[in-house]
């Protein structure tokens, strides 16, 4: 972030909205680089191979292809522009608590505490949009998911450079990376899917104890550019103003609820992929590494969210999809997005029998 930006701070604070989304795009343009075009004969074959990825989720009947879309083949700065917004199923709760809803009232402090709430999730979208866009390669690749967003989209260069840092025939890479997009954009747009989601933001949001003189403390560290560059970059992050000393907040419904969608993801594409790509147990382990590779980028965004998402592992929630498949039958696993109660509840990842008889005998 450059002098120019912090320039233009206190004019970017001036919003009714309860997120800066004015100031979380000042940031990603700033910090997600240059664009870089992609080859038009790269993108029209990733647009093909999605016709025939949707041909092969729907006939292993892990897909209804009819809730699928052709995913945009974009690089790493285009993702970032068009999807900044995507996480304020969680940004906008967390601005609430911090005041972000107050921005129109009459009383002076109440006013000045709901813009840093809303200025301060706008920095932290921006940023955490831009760290997450250098090595995602998909919406299905984002670590927290990536929500409230039409269209799906594949980070080509990224793609690109997992296959070839991992030796991987690129053709089976791209198709891969395109039926696991096919997957999280089916499923994320399931409506249990969404309040899902919104009821474990809730209740994460709803056990952070937000003191409000720690904001009036942190007034003096933020008088110059350079003062809110460091509060902001600094360990903590918005924890500075979050939670109580020490302790994370209760995230376990959403902890558990990602690492799910997860290994979902993971265990659907296997069973969809095994025909079509001989070398998927290969680019399983380049993905399982690949994400282990990520969790710099995981604890700096934790810390600044107070989400312990490292807890979130995509291997439990592999397993159990497993354990429910070999049980129940896939056609189980298929349907458990449907229902809110059908999804597993924290602990029940590593106790699928618990969670059947929570759901399936009821």
């Amino acid at each position: 972030m450059n002098d120019n930006l912090f320039d233009r701070l206190f004019e970017l604070f001036q919003t009714s909205d309860t997120v800066n989304w004015g100031l979380a795009e000042e940031i990603v343009k700033s910090a997600a680089g240059p664009r870089e075009p992609i080859e038009p004969q790269l993108a029209e074959e990733y647009q093909e191979l999605a016709l025939a990825a949707q041909l092969q989720l729907s006939s292993a009947k892990v897909l209804d292809a009819s809730a699928a879309v052709i995913p945009d083949p974009v690089d790493s700065a285009g993702w970032a522009i068009a999807n900044f917004r995507s996480f304020s199923y969680l940004m906008e709760p967390l601005s609430r608590a911090l005041g972000g809803e107050t921005t129109a009232t009459s009383d002076p402090i109440g006013s000045m505490m709901g813009s840093f709430g809303s200025a301060l999730t706008g920095l932290q979208a921006g940023s955490m949009t831009a760290v997450i866009s250098r090595r995602t390669m998909g919406q299905f690749d984002t670590i927290l998911p990536s929500v409230n967003q039409s269209k799906a989209y594949l980070v080509v260069p990224n793609i690109e450079d997992f296959a070839s840092s991992n030796k991987l025939d690129p053709r089976q890479v791209r198709l891969w990376a395109t039926m696991h997009e096919l997957v999280r954009h089916a499923v994320l747009h399931l409506q249990a899917t969404q309040d899902a989601l919104s009821s474990a933001v809730a209740e994460f949001v709803a056990t952070i104890d937000f003191d409000p003189s720690r904001l009036m403390n942190k007034l003096g560290e933020m008088r110059d550019p350079a003062g809110i560059e460091a509060m902001l970059g600094g360990q903590d992050g918005l924890t500075a103003l979050l939670g109580s000393e020490g302790e994370p907040a209760n995230a376990a419904r959403l902890e558990t609820l990602i690492s799910f969608l997860n290994g979902y993801g993971d265990y659907i594409v296997n069973i969809a992929g095994e025909k079509l790509l001989p070398d998927i147990a290969s680019i399983s382990t380049a993905y399982k590494n690949h994400r282990t590779a990520s969790l710099p980028e995981l604890e700096q965004i934790q810390q600044s969210l107070f989400i312990d998402i490292t807890r979130s592992h995509p291997e439990d929630g592999e397993s159990f999809c497993e354990e429910v498949s070999r049980r129940w039958g896939l056609e189980t696993l298929v349907h458990i997005w449907e229902n809110t109660h059908h999804l597993p509840a924290p602990g029940e990842l590593a106790d699928p029998v618990g969670w059947a008889a929570r759901t399936l005998l009821d």
